[in-house]
């Protein structure tokens, strides 16, 4: 007779002279092939029904359905209630790897953990993926505006204290009611996600204000010629320019603290100082006053936003 304790199989024998070793041995390897290929066959299910509804979500965003009611509908034959109000996240992540392999390694076993987690959270959710970034819809079950914060701010936490090495940044579009409107919600977060840094990796696309609204693909040109008007010498693209600019975005930032500055950007005071100095030698302009400060953070911002800038990169 034999008796499964969860992934142990035991052996009884009624007299000590049934006890075959050879044949014991035989059992124990049938019974092992039978599991792996359970487990085998489950594994397989699981990756399917996921790569399933990943397809799915790339449909949504990609407004290949012509009303909410068909997305709903279909949505319903995985259990999933769309009809609710929801957000769309996307998350970028750098985590030290040796190689390309280790990385696509690393990369399907954050998917996963991002997806065991939500489902440990009794949420409906949909995730895609792209080159180092997923891009995760989460419904608002308990229909309460600021429960994103939650959301999204403990699946940072978990994230980071999974991978105590790697950064993580999370664009978040705004609440969104229908969800034929995904396609817009991920722009949103799209948006978003480019004005993360280190020492502010989860923004809303609420929190960019008319920034947001006004930078677009259709006027990069013109925010660059604006830029160039305000930050004048400022402006260049060699490293020391970089530099001073992001120096100056996080002066602002923190409302002209020079000790939080210094903090955030781990220089001394005095360091700081003289960098200030400098990028008012070259603006000619004094960056405390109000709407000095006002234009030039706007200024950064948008060049940010159109991928002129790389704000992650904060760390000078």
């Amino acid at each position: 007779m034999s008796i499964f304790l969860g992934t142990v199989c035991v052996f009884i024998f009624n007299k000590f002279e049934d006890y075959q070793p050879h044949l014991s041995n035989m059992l124990i390897e049938k019974v092992t092939s039978v599991i792996s290929l359970c487990l085998f066959f489950e594994k397989t299910k699981i990756d399917s029904f996921e790569r399933m509804k990943g397809f799915f979500f790339d449909e949504i965003l990609g407004g290949h359905f012509t009303s909410n009611e068909e997305i709903i509908a279909k949505a319903s034959l995985i259990q999933l209630d769309l009809s609710m109000p929801y957000w769309v996240g996307v998350i970028d992540y750098s985590i030290p790897h040796t190689d390309f392999m280790n990385q696509l390694e690393i990369h399907k076993e954050l998917m996963d953990c991002i997806s065991d987690y939500c489902t440990n959270q009794r949420r409906d959710f949909l995730i895609s993926q792209s080159a180092k970034q997923f891009i995760l819809l989460v419904t608002d079950k308990q229909k309460k505006k600021k429960e994103k914060n939650f959301i999204f701010g403990d699946l940072y936490q978990f994230l980071r204290t999974k991978y105590p090495n790697g950064d993580f940044y999370m664009g978040l579009s705004k609440r969104s009611e229908s969800i034929k409107e995904a396609s817009i919600a991920y722009q949103e977060a799209i948006t978003a996600s480019k004005m993360v840094s280190k020492s502010n990796p989860i923004i809303g696309f609420e929190s960019l204000g008319l920034i947001g609204i006004l930078v677009n693909e259709n006027n990069i040109e013109e925010v660059r010629k604006w830029a160039v008007n305000v930050l004048g010498n400022l402006k260049g693209t060699n490293p020391r320019s970089i530099e001073l600019i992001k120096t100056l975005y996080a002066f602002l930032l923190t409302g002209g603290s020079l000790e939080r500055t210094a903090n955030d950007l781990s220089l001394s005071v005095g360091g700081l100082r003289y960098r200030i100095s400098k990028i008012e030698e070259l603006l000619q302009k004094d960056i405390r006053d109000p709407i000095t400060g006002y234009q030039l953070l706007l200024t950064i911002q948008a060049l940010n936003l159109i991928g002129d800038l790389d704000l992650k990169s904060q760390a000078l």
